[in-house]
């Protein structure tokens, strides 16, 4: 994990969170930490912003089923889906593959890096923190010294 401040920047989301490595579907899912990063993101999004779409609160709940855990698995790439598909209401470029690559940038073609969509997501819910992710209680631990670090 490593912070990432793109040129030119964006007033909206400045800096953000990147993934070293893929998270998800047929992702390298070698990191402990971009996991936690995708994880903690997801889960934090999904108790704290209520869905306002259509099918939403059914994503919602798939994506609250994410574990904090560190390791990849059926549940964590499900709920990376269901922010996909959640986004691709509003953001018809998205790609709904399960998949968090490291991004190049804010976007790619027609499409927001998902791991970008999330730090601006996560900014926006939680704006007296940001980009402390440290500061939220449920930060596992791990994922709250590799903040430290990179901040």
């Amino acid at each position: 994990m490593h912070v990432v401040a793109p040129q030119p920047r964006d007033p909206k989301l400045p800096i953000f969170f990147n993934v070293d490595t893929s998270v998800g579907d047929k992702g390298a899912n070698s990191s402990a930490e971009d996991i936690l990063l995708v994880q903690f993101l997801i889960r934090q999004i999904a108790e704290e912003v209520p869905s306002s779409q259509p099918g939403g609160e059914s994503r919602r709940q798939r994506m609250l089923k994410v574990p904090m855990s560190g390791s990849c698995d059926g549940a964590t790439i499900d709920g990376i889906r269901a922010w996909q598909e959640a986004r691709k209401v509003s953001a018809p470029g998205t790609v709904v593959d399960g998949l968090v690559s490291q991004a190049r940038g804010y976007f790619y073609g027609p499409g927001e890096w998902t791991i970008v969509d999330l730090n601006a997501i996560f900014r926006q819910a939680f704006k007296e923190i940001w980009p402390r992710l440290d500061k939220r209680p449920s930060c596992p631990g791990l994922l709250r010294l590799r903040v430290i670090q990179v901040l």
